[in-house]
């Protein structure tokens, strides 16, 4: 018998459902370290649920049954709640006496939901008193309602009276759980290493250990679902895979977890996405880690430049004059604001300056650029181009033009080859400039405030202040140029 000490006081109380105590206990795979609960019920004999046969109304207890006259057998249901969970102990107390002279006492059956009969579980005899029966957990609490069924049974012979039915239960409470996941990097590239990571929880931020949870994926909005893997769980409840992403695309990755007997399922989706690996051309801008992906159609340069974990997708667009590259990077999240890139097509080497504002610039800084793979991952210990340096002053500007046929002033000043200023319009003003003077070519760029476009370049003759403006809106595309010329301007 399980019976607490506690117990031969609740016997007398009116309470249904009762907590005792709680302790904790370690339970095995794919679950959580919970909560076990002691709880307690009673049922008054008058409070059964159903009867049949001969019962009445009990002389003995106010509260109580007769189930036998001494004329023919009776019987009575008493329906027990349970709260949902997994049972560890569980038994069945009846409270009665019985006074036929030839009687033997009740039986006490319970349900057994498995197989839809009743299991006997023991005989009360003669003598008043409480007499407790271990019943086992299994088929005899309902898996749909945590249902608990007793009936107490007394035979012709009997004349039984039932003042009370009790259960008294140990339990492990049903928790809801919580999984959640992500992908690292995301998005990425087709073929680089990409790691899945995730959490299983219950709703109180324990970790569920040694479970599986099942990995499957969706090309079709989660019409339909295609297995990969089942991972475990481990002792902090984190689960993991690293593998390499798989061809371009969008792909709803949905993780499940199936539940247990005491955790409940859940699952969580999250989007992989895989973009193709843009660009015909990928340098490393040595001695930095940047890497500029590019496109070239005839004479200019365009695409994306980006510091894996630092920054991603900044403009690029520059031209190809003779021999000669130039190159402008918008820097959209960093100190510098504008890079310009001037060397050799034969060698991929030259030089780099960089401005914050257009008022001052700092270089030249020795480049070279190292075709790499469109997803290198190789990475040097010199910093990032958009790295922050004290810049040298070197303004007022000295010229001032209009960029007919639009509004915008440019203010530049000219220091060797090095053209560097601002640009205003109506809709902004103090955009960074920075550009090349070369014999009698010139080439400079605008970083522009990102309404309709992030960057332009304008390419041109010194002896005719005239030539052609290109803008970007991503670095990915080009506009149709415009003609340009620069007429003088008031500062």
């Amino acid at each position: 018998m399980k019976r607490k000490t506690i117990l031969m006081v609740l016997l007398f109380a009116s309470i249904i459902g009762s907590t005792l105590s709680t302790r904790l206990v370690g339970v095995a795979e794919g679950s959580v370290a919970s909560v076990e609960t002691i709880g307690y019920q009673k049922l008054w004999g008058y409070e059964c649920d159903s009867f049949g046969g001969d019962v009445m109304v009990s002389p003995v207890y106010a509260e109580g049954i007769r189930l036998s006259d001494g004329v023919k057998g009776g019987w009575a249901n008493y329906w027990f709640y349970m709260p949902v969970g997994v049972f560890t102990f569980l038994d069945v107390g009846v409270y009665g006496k019985d006074s036929g002279i030839w009687g033997d006492g009740a039986d006490v059956y319970v349900k057994n939901w498995a197989s839809n009969s009743w299991d006997y579980v023991g005989s009360t005899g003669k003598t008043e008193g409480l007499h407790v029966f271990t019943v086992d957990p299994a088929n005899h609490t309902s898996p749909l309602t945590y249902s608990y069924v007793i009936r107490v049974y007394a035979g012709p012979d009997d004349r039984y009276d039932l003042w009370y039915v009790d259960t008294e239960y140990d339990w492990v409470p049903e928790a809801d759980t919580v999984l959640e996941f992500s992908f690292q990097p995301n998005p990425t590239n087709p073929g680089d290493t990409v790691e899945l990571v995730g959490t299983l929880t219950d709703e109180y931020g324990n970790p569920i250990y040694w479970a599986d949870v099942e990995v499957e994926y969706s090309t079709n909005g989660g019409i339909t679902w295609h297995y990969i893997w089942t991972l475990d769980t481990y002792p902090l409840g984190e689960f993991s895979r690293t593998f390499p992403a798989p061809g371009a695309g969008e792909y709803l990755v949905r993780v499940s977890y199936a539940g247990s007997a005491i955790c409940n399922p859940s699952s969580a989706t999250e989007t992989l996405i895989v973009q193709e690996a843009w660009g015909d051309y990928h340098f490393r801008i040595n001695p930095w880690i940047d890497v500029m992906h590019i496109k070239i159609s005839g004479n200019v340069i365009y695409g994306i430049e980006e510091v894996e974990g630092f920054y991603y997708d900044q403009p690029v667009l520059g031209w190809i004059e003779g021999s000669t590259f130039y190159v402008f990077i918008d820097f959209q999240e960093s100190p510098y604001e504008l890079m310009m890139l001037v060397g050799s097509t034969s060698t991929l080497s030259g030089n780099a300056y960089r401005t914050t504002d257009g008022t001052s610039w700092v270089g030249p800084t020795s480049i070279s650029l190292t075709s790499v793979s469109p997803s290198s991952s190789e990475l040097s210990t010199t910093g990032q181009a958009a790295a922050s340096t004290v810049e040298p002053e070197s303004w007022p500007p000295t010229y001032h033009f209009q960029l007919s046929p639009f509004v915008d002033v440019v203010h530049l000043g000219l220091d060797g080859s090095v053209l560097h200023g601002q640009c205003d319009a109506f809709s902004y003003q103090d955009q960074p400039v920075l550009g090349y003077v070369n014999a009698n070519f010139f080439i400079f760029s605008v970083d522009l405030p990102g309404h309709f476009n992030e960057l332009s370049i304008t390419v041109g003759s010194v002896s005719t202040m005239s030539g052609t403006m290109y803008m970007t809106p991503d670095g990915k595309s080009v506009v149709e140029p415009t003609a340009i010329t620069l007429i003088p301007a008031p500062p």
